[in-house]
């Protein structure tokens, strides 16, 4: 009997040692953040944008280096009209990923909604780089020197 002892308290380690090993895997803050995002993405498909928001709001909570969820969490936050957390998240999304095309045209759109035309400026002169023909995107910067103005 004492002989089955030993080898019945390895295993009940290894197994212990195991499921910490499976827990810390998958519940690791990115884990957690892309499940949130997920689950968001979903969420917004359904045009369930309050609670879409809360769940790009944890995404981001676990994952503030999470550029998709940042421009996710922007995007969504205009659309429900928390313009402060949507300008907050967009330029985090426009800082972690600086050529990335829809962050950088809706952080333009956001800032000429709110007549703040030379800030866009910026912005929407990175996604006409990125995107000359677009016309969206050269209608967005026309904005940016007309709203101010400057017509030449």
């Amino acid at each position: 009997m004492r002989t089955l002892r030993l080898p019945i308290a390895i295993l009940a380690v290894l197994g212990l040692a195991g499921g910490v090993f499976v827990y810390a895997k998958y519940f690791t803050p990115p884990v957690r953040s892309q499940r949130a995002y997920e689950a968001a993405v979903k969420l917004r498909d359904e045009k369930k944008l309050e609670e879409a928001q809360i769940q790009f709001r944890r995404a981001v909570g676990f994952n503030p280096d999470f550029a998709m969820a940042q421009y996710m969490l922007g995007k969504n936050s205009a659309d429900v009209g928390d313009y402060p957390r949507a300008y907050q998240a967009l330029t985090k999304a426009v800082e972690l990923r600086p050529r990335y095309f829809d962050s950088n045209r809706d952080l333009a759109k956001l800032l000429i909604r709110a007549a703040r035309y030379k800030d866009a400026r910026p912005y929407a002169q990175v996604a006409l780089a990125i995107k000359p023909n677009d016309p969206e995107v050269r209608e967005l910067y026309a904005y940016t020197f007309s709203g101010v103005g400057d017509f030449e």
